[in-house]
């Protein structure tokens, strides 16, 4: 098995990671991919969050996205690959998650469809992370680790992994530590680790009730 490559944490550097990753994602599974602009300037953002979507492109911008989690403890979690993805990289995939919903379903809203919501009805799972306002937000989410994880989604929510797999083939590798790459902290690893272990024994424990 070929060692980790490091992720890099510049995040003008995740987000062409991120534009490759969409990319890579839509060519595999025959979609049109979404119109990515370049990250406009802090000065020129007047709106509250990092991105958005709008069929049938995305706007981003970089100084408002996360920042890699460090070794030391503290209370940022997010890493690209992991549930909690909130730089650059995650944003993107999250986006395209927007740009799949719209494109999927037939009644739409406007940057999303009852694709969404028809999936988060099938899988019947908890959000997979905290940012989960609306079913359409619900879906983005799983979806960036479906496109930047897969096997970690499989792991953490497993209903929603067979929904999406059914329909899309996943492009990340089969095992979710690898997509963490060679720099990811200790306690990021740990954390995921102690997430798919409770699953686990939920799962153990009903099999035996």
């Amino acid at each position: 098995m070929p060692r980790p490559k490091d992720i890099p944490r510049d995040r003008s550097l995740l987000y062409l990671r991120g534009v490759r990753r969409v990319n890579l994602f839509c060519v595999e599974n025959g979609i049109e991919p979404p119109v990515i602009f370049d990250p406009d300037p802090i000065e020129d953002w007047d709106i509250g969050y990092c991105a958005y979507y709008r069929p049938c492109f995305i706007r981003i911008c970089l100084e408002h996205c996360g920042r890699c989690a460090g070794e030391l403890t503290s209370r940022n979690w997010s890493w690209p690959g992991s549930d909690t993805d909130r730089e650059p990289y995650g944003v993107l995939c999250h986006e395209l998650g927007h740009h799949v919903d719209y494109q999927t379903g037939t009644s739409r809203g406007r940057y999303f469809s009852d694709y969404g919501e028809s999936v988060q009805n099938d899988s019947r799972e908890r959000p997979i992370s905290g940012y989960c306002p609306n079913p359409a937000e619900w879906f983005a989410e799983m979806f960036r680790v479906f496109v930047t994880n897969a096997a970690l989604l499989e792991a953490l929510r497993p209903r929603t992994y067979e929904v999406l797999v059914s329909r899309w083939t996943p492009i990340s590798k089969p095992d979710w530590r690898e997509e963490l790459g060679a720099n990811v902290p200790d306690r990021i690893v740990a954390n995921l680790e102690k997430k798919v272990g409770q699953l686990k024994r939920r799962k153990a424990a009903k099999v035996l009730a």
